[in-house]
């Protein structure tokens, strides 16, 4: 409910729940019901939630010392921690830092209790801190990871992707080597445990890193690992991975980019043909095309940043499954800007298309 009293009120019928089993009239609220509200609070832009959230665990770690019919298990922590960390998007600063010391202290309030922490609570624990801090969760996945090597923990595939989501964030030189190694540890690590062999979401967490990266090398090693990806019986590349491999032949300096940015296209677009890659997002990929025509406009690349961009058009019209959009076509036009035959067959056919989609702004 979007009621500004419900959290108030769902609290107030646990409150008489509780009162009732205390009389042996009725069995106390299930697990469930305790979440419930929790999250009822959570859900609220009140400014008290994360207290009313506190306090109805520290109520129900209590009921249960005291042996009463309240079962702990790790969700109401899970709630709790995402409860702090809604309340550290409020925060900044010191403040923000408080939030994630709170985060870090569900574990022992779990372990107090026996209750041993899931992968899910450490995923829940992760994400947060990322929010809060990448670095922060850069230090405590690999505090986690060294954890598993000892055994001590059990992680999933997500919790190292989330680790690796971390070291994107800090935006640095080093960040893909780092996170290439999370990735060649995932391998040597699955050989024995399968829940943490590598995903398309973690071979798309370096291709972003190197779709932003200023080395020299950066756009072949993308296309080495979107190949790798494409060998991998377990994984394969999605639109998303076609996109930032193109972004990153478009940051490279190699004078023969465009030829290789074409075949990237024509990989995809052979990929959905052989229903290899799903269409959801497609049009992503001829975006990515374009933006890097675009944002190539020196004299040096400016011809062969306009011929691209019209083979993309042209295959994009013939792709089935695939429609343009606003960005589709704010971009195309944007890079013919000033130089545009009157007679231009395909400009005519591209702005005829925009034209009857509805998508013709005024900049456009």
């Amino acid at each position: 409910s979007g009621h500004p009293e419900a959290p108030r009120n769902a609290e107030t019928l646990l409150q008489k729940m509780i009162a009732l089993s205390e009389t042996g009239h009725e069995v106390g609220p299930s697990e469930e019901t305790w979440c419930t509200v929790m999250n009822t609070w959570v859900n609220s832009d009140r400014s008290e939630a994360i207290e009313r959230v506190t306090k109805i665990l520290d109520l129900m770690e209590h009921l249960s010392k005291c042996g009463r019919e309240v079962k702990l298990s790790t969700i109401p922590y899970s709630i709790y921690i995402k409860a702090w960390e809604r309340e550290a998007q409020k925060r900044r600063g010191r403040h923000k830092q408080e939030c994630g010391d709170m985060i870090l202290q569900a574990v022992g309030r779990m372990q107090s209790r026996g209750i041993d922490p899931t992968p899910e609570i450490y995923n829940s624990i992760l994400t947060a801190l990322r929010e809060i801090s990448a670095i922060n969760a850069v230090f405590y996945f690999l505090e986690l990871e060294q954890r598993y090597r000892r055994r001590e923990v059990q992680l999933a595939t997500r919790t190292f992707n989330i680790g690796m989501d971390a070291i994107a964030g800090l935006n640095r030189p080093d960040s893909e080597e780092k996170a290439s190694n999370v990735l060649n540890r995932m391998y040597e690590y699955s050989e024995n445990d399968k829940s943490v062999s590598p995903s398309r979401y973690t071979f798309n967490i370096i291709l972003k890193i190197l779709s932003r990266s200023n080395s020299n090398d950066a756009a072949a090693k993308a296309d080495d690992l979107l190949r790798e990806m494409d060998d991998m019986p377990s994984v394969s590349p999605d639109s998303f991975s076609y996109g930032t491999c193109i972004i990153a032949w478009g940051r490279s300096k190699e004078r023969n980019k465009f030829e290789r940015v074409v075949e990237l296209m024509n990989r995809f677009v052979g990929a959905l043909e052989r229903e290899k890659v799903n269409q959801t997002n497609g049009i992503s990929v001829f975006n990515s095309v374009l933006s890097v025509c675009y944002h190539n406009s020196s004299f040096e690349f400016k011809a062969a940043a306009r011929e691209t961009a019209d083979i993309a058009m042209q295959k994009l019209l013939k792709t089935k499954g695939i429609q343009p959009d606003i960005t589709t076509y704010s971009s195309y036009f944007k890079i013919l800007q000033g130089d545009v035959p009157a007679d231009d067959a395909l400009v005519k056919d591209v702005f005829a298309r925009c034209m009857d989609g509805g998508f013709v702004t005024k900049e456009i």
